[in-house]
């Protein structure tokens, strides 16, 4: 497997893209032809980054492409050594190559910035789109999770307390971040 290469501080991905990954993007780019409007991918995203991705066991280990450098790569010819495969939509889960183009990790920031930066809780799979949303019943939520240090009515003294994130924190053997989390509503939501 080859070596990833600096750029500006970022390490740009060189892995050689298997032949095979080449076709599944071939047979998935199919449904879109003739659409000039972003192509959504309709598979795996990286929750994280929300870029598409495909996936292959290359010797026993499993490797993770990302869908738009698969598209670039398919369609518009070999990705220069040193180079980034980037949008000029700022879609991350775009993968049509008329929206993708070679450049430097410079050249990607000066033109999101230019185009006004990227929402990446838009782009990524968060909000409604996300696991959480569309599957509640597979997400354990409160007592229900196994690692679980609260419950309910802890959680209610908690956001009525008015001591310290990190009081708290050692009365109830858990992290400030937890308590600030609870306390500002960001976890434990099912809880009023």
């Amino acid at each position: 497997m080859a070596k990833s290469i600096l750029a500006g501080g970022y390490t740009v991905p060189t892995k050689p893209i298997p032949e095979k990954i080449l076709l599944r993007m071939r047979e998935i780019a199919e449904a879109f032809q003739g659409v000039n409007d972003c192509w959504e991918w309709p598979h795996s995203r990286n929750v994280r980054s929300g870029y598409g991705q495909l996936a292959c066991r290359i010797d026993g280990k499993q490797i993770v492409f990302t869908a738009h450098r698969v598209s670039f790569a398919v369609f518009n010819g070999s990705i220069q050594p040193g180079k980034l495969v980037c949008h000029t939509c700022d879609n991350r889960g775009c993968f049509n190559p008329k929206h993708l183009y070679q450049g430097t990790l410079s050249d990607n920031t000066r033109d999101m910035y230019e185009r006004g930066g990227v929402d990446r809780k838009a782009t990524a799979a968060r909000g409604n789109r996300h696991g959480s949303k569309t599957k509640p019943e597979r997400t354990q939520r409160g007592t229900v999770h196994h690692a679980s240090k609260l419950n309910d009515d802890i959680v209610r003294e908690i956001r009525a307390s008015g001591s310290s994130c990190s009081a708290l924190a050692k009365l109830y053997g858990v992290s400030d971040a937890t308590i600030n989390s609870v306390q500002r509503g960001v976890t434990w939501t099912h809880v009023k």
